[in-house]
């Protein structure tokens, strides 16, 4: 938080304590819990990781015009638009894939449902962030783009990514896994 804070806030580093601290935060609970952590937990770091450095692209994405009339080097403004928004897409493709594939046996139709929701949401968010990406396209129609679809386009991506983070904690739970 301080990093962020006090250096990395301003720079196309920001997105760098989102997708760290966030993931860690479950490891950090269970640990003061339970003074451990099962192993498949662990899986939703590098899970968490990708969503978080994704969302925060697609954060960037949102703000990129304002900050690139203030001269502030968002990792949008420094990759630009177009790769900005594939970097973001890849990474939260990645995530729900991860989630997945990793998803532990045995967990109830309802976290199965949760995930599977959760993707789903999250996947609207991704396309209609690379639609309005793809608006604000240099050369094209409307080359602003459209900062109130890319904001809940964001927002959508946000929402899927906690509905899908919850229903793998469900099936985790549910299966056994996380007890003692």
């Amino acid at each position: 938080g301080y990093a962020y804070d006090l250096r990395l806030s301003r720079t196309a580093w920001a997105w760098l304590p989102l997708a760290v601290a966030p993931p860690l935060v479950p490891v950090f609970a269970w640990v003061g819990t339970a003074g451990t952590v099962p192993g498949p937990l662990l899986v939703l770091v590098p899970i968490g990781m990708l969503a978080g450095g994704g969302l925060a692209v697609g954060n960037a994405l949102v703000d990129i015009e304002a900050d690139r009339s203030v001269g502030a080097p968002s990792i949008a403004v420094r990759l630009g638009r177009r790769e900005a928004a594939a970097l973001h897409a890849v990474a939260l493709v990645a995530a729900v894939v991860s989630a997945v594939i990793t998803l532990p046996p045995g967990g109830s139709a309802v976290a199965w449902a949760a995930v599977a929701g959760g993707a789903a949401v999250l996947g609207l968010g991704i396309a209609t962030t690379l639609r309005a990406t793809a608006a604000g396209s240099p050369g094209s129609p409307g080359s602003r783009g459209s900062p109130g679809a890319a904001r809940l386009a964001w927002q959508t991506e946000a929402v899927g990514t906690a509905i899908l983070g919850i229903g793998w904690t469900l099936a985790f739970v549910g299966s056994g896994l996380g007890a003692g």
